[in-house]
């Protein structure tokens, strides 16, 4: 047999700059056809510079102004202090940042959002910033969450992903769709899995070993790309045994394994700090640090302000501003580049340093930054910089639940985070502890003492601890204090209390969208409501709805001030996608703006979806059955019982006015879950979308006395949200 590999061979000019000068290199570059490379390890292109190793750390969720804005001599400004950790996350969707940009002018961000970080809160990072290279200048690529941000750091694009929900990516069921947006900006809907070209990939081609260390499925971002999705799961901490070992991979990208140590709201920032300062120690005291780069950033600006308004390359980004620092033996010191970079610019340093071709996505574009601007191949290296680990308690800590908003769901210490004078609301911290607290207070406004109460027990140390009471309009703070015979407990973590609750002199409530469900069918008529309360019989001055940055004026329908009004708004406008709205009502008063509330609308959705009967035995004849509604016919139809798809056929009526799809089988003994996909060929859906299963579907055997099935059906807000965890 008779194997012929083709090699090409040319030359490629390369810069790179010593002493700030950027210089001219020929670098030689191998284009080779059908050759297969049998040990990614063995090294086939070279270096241009002295970086052997690139460690990418990815954290989560703050913007360079909720960082660094008031690091001397940046383009930032100084915002009120942030608490430690903040009461809440915030929503950072990708409808939310385009809300919060608002066509450059920064003016929709989440008030709790407008704050900042203080030296004392994140030492860690900036004594990084300090001793080695800080950008003033870096974007993420995308204006949305996690998902997105994270493809493009190994891909230069995100493929069309604009959303962030607990997924397997290219590994989902086939009812799991994605919200997705394209370079001009339009929403879709469709799987979770990108044909789309990756630097993992050119890597292994050109003999380059890589690693992706992290195994959370929002942050891996091999699972959602065609051809590297089933690369191998590596945890996070094997990076620091692999520099300690000296086996470092040429290429890292590291991301957390989970929230307690990513930096994402509502975490504390000190166990971020500390994960991040053991992967830079290892690397430090490794034999790989003399020749290593790493860049240290944060996915997704996660709700917090920036002032600086992102360049628009395209419909999808560039999203605000966020933290980058390079730390290497050959950063330049102290250095505050201004070059304009985002994630693709990893890639393009990558491509640069070891002259493999582009992707041909953002990292071929002449407007973004290389990163070489960082380095001073020719300097005496830095040392070592070993960073302590920072001490900070875990006996109070945010709870892993809290309020819905229209589905949205995120943990909190109050609930609602936002009310009127007649709302309750519930302020609630976890205790973790052996010794039971002999004080367990919540302290509002810096002198209101509320003893708190056991409102769940999680396990023998952890307790969830509760108080339930009414506010005066206004806006507040607050702050947890425990303690027992001998040690005392606060949070948040430092001097700055909680912000919040937001307290109208009003009651909102009610708020609802109709028709309800996952999603609307597009140009299907829509409308809003909401009630308004107001103890002192005001009617409002105003009663708007935000909608993606246009506000409407909402209709009062029925109801007086002091038993309630129902405000309405209409429309059969809203486009495909998800779009973001807020509530701004004011009494005469002041305006009070009411946030965090989204709604999908889709050209093709599945309603009515059922089996019937609920429940039989292994003999009995299954039959499910969903209705279609579409603007065209659907191409393929499927219902999928335990993760095995089975077509289902047409039974009655049109797209236009409800299409009966259904098909009869019968089932094993056991429980089984069940859900549905359509495709029309362009647009996809699922039901329950989001790889979301019906389940408790009974079946008993000819022997068996028939059991009653309990068919669970996921309630919206299980359905994981556009920005919770990501």
């Amino acid at each position: 047999m008779l194997n012929i590999i083709i090699v090409r061979f040319f030359w490629r000019p390369k810069r790179y700059r010593i002493n700030g000068k950027s210089l001219a290199s020929s670098v030689a570059v191998f284009s080779v056809a059908g050759l297969s490379i049998a040990n990614p390890g063995t090294q086939v292109a070279a270096q241009v510079t002295p970086i052997k190793h690139v460690v990418v750390i990815m954290e989560e969720n703050h913007t360079f102004d909720n960082y660094f804005g008031d690091f001397p001599g940046v383009n930032g400004i100084t915002e009120p202090p942030a608490p430690n950790p903040l009461p809440h996350d915030l929503d950072h969707s990708g409808p939310r940042a385009q809300f919060a940009i608002d066509g450059g002018k920064m003016d929709g961000f989440d008030p709790l959002g407008h704050v900042q970080y203080r030296p004392s809160d994140i030492p860690t990072y900036w004594a990084y910033a300090q001793h080695f290279g800080l950008s003033e200048n870096f974007f993420t690529s995308a204006a949305s969450s996690s998902t997105p941000n994270h493809i493009a750091m190994i891909a230069a694009q995100t493929g069309g992903e604009d959303q962030t929900i607990h997924s397997s990516g290219c590994l989902s069921a086939l009812n799991d769709v994605v919200l997705d947006r394209d370079a001009s900006g339009n929403e879709s809907f469709g799987p979770p899995c990108y044909n789309i070209r990756s630097l993992p990939a050119e890597l292994t081609a050109a003999g380059v070993s890589w690693k992706y260390y992290g195994t959370a499925p929002l942050w891996d971002a091999p699972l959602w790309i065609q051809g590297i999705d089933k690369s191998p799961q590596v945890k996070a901490t094997q990076i620091i045994t692999d520099a300690q070992k000296n086996q470092l991979p040429s290429v890292s990208f590291v991301t957390p394994n989970g929230d307690s140590v990513s930096d994402h709201p509502p975490q504390p920032t000190q166990p971020a700090q500390n994960f991040v300062a053991s992967v830079v120690n290892a690397i430090m005291q490794s034999p790989a640090w003399s020749s290593t780069a790493i860049f240290l950033t944060w996915d997704d600006f996660g709700g917090f302000y920036d002032h600086v308004s992102p360049p628009k390359v395209d419909g999808i980004g560039l999203g605000p501003r966020v933290p980058l620092i390079v730390i290497s033996p050959y950063a330049r010191p102290g250095y505050v580049s201004d070059a304009q970079g985002e994630f693709a610019s990893f890639d393009k340093f990558i491509e640069e340093n070891w002259g493999l071709p582009s992707l041909g996505a953002r990292d071929s574009l002449a407007g973004t930054s290389d990163l070489m601007d960082f380095f001073n191949f020719a300097q005496t290296p830095n040392k070592p910089l070993i960073e302590p680990m920072l001490p900070y308690s875990t006996v109070l800590s945010v709870p892993n639940t809290g309020s819905v908003a229209l589905g949205s769901a995120h943990p909190s210490t109050v609930t609602p985070v936002a009310g009127g004078p007649d709302t309750p609301f519930t302020f609630q911290v976890i205790y973790t502890n052996g010794t039971a607290p002999t004080t367990h207070n919540v302290v509002i406004d810096g002198s209101d003492t509320i003893k708190m109460t056991v409102s769940k027990v999680i396990n023998s140390t952890t307790s969830e601890y509760a108080a339930t009471t009414t506010l005066p309009a206004g806006h507040h703070t607050y702050t947890f204090q425990f303690g027992d015979a001998t040690h005392s407990w606060q949070l948040p973590l430092g001097s700055v209390p909680f912000s919040g609750p937001q307290v109208a002199p009003f009651d909102i409530s009610a708020v609802k969208v109709t028709p309800g469900g996952a999603a609307v069918q597009l140009g299907q008529p829509m409308t809003f409501s909401v009630k308004y309360t107001s103890p002192s019989g005001k009617k409002p001055v105003t009663a708007n709805i935000d909608i993606n940055n246009v506000s409407f004026p909402m209709t009062a329908v029925t109801g007086t001030p002091t038993t309630g009004i129902t405000y309405q708004y209409a429309t059969t406008s809203l486009p495909q996608g998800e779009s973001y709205f807020q509530l701004k009502f004011d009494d005469g008063s002041g305006l009070q703006t009411f946030q965090e509330y989204s709604v999908f609308v889709t050209p093709i959705i599945l309603e009515q979806s059922a089996v019937n009967p609920a429940s039989g035995k292994t003999s009995t004849p299954f039959t499910f059955s969903t209705v279609y509604f579409g603007q065209s016919k659907a191409t393929a139809i499927d219902v999928v019982i335990d993760g095995k798809a089975y077509p289902l056929a047409l039974k009655s009526g049109s797209p236009a006015t409800g299409a009966l799809y259904s098909t009869t089988m019968t089932l094993p003994a056991g429980q089984h879950t069940f859900a549905f996909y359509v495709t029309d060929g362009t647009n996809f859906w699922g039901d329950p979308p989001n790889d979301g299963t019906f389940s408790g579907l009974a079946v008993t055997s000819a022997k068996q006395a028939p059991v009653r099935s309990r068919i669970r059906t996921p309630r919206p807000n299980e359905a994981p949200d556009a920005y919770n965890g990501g």
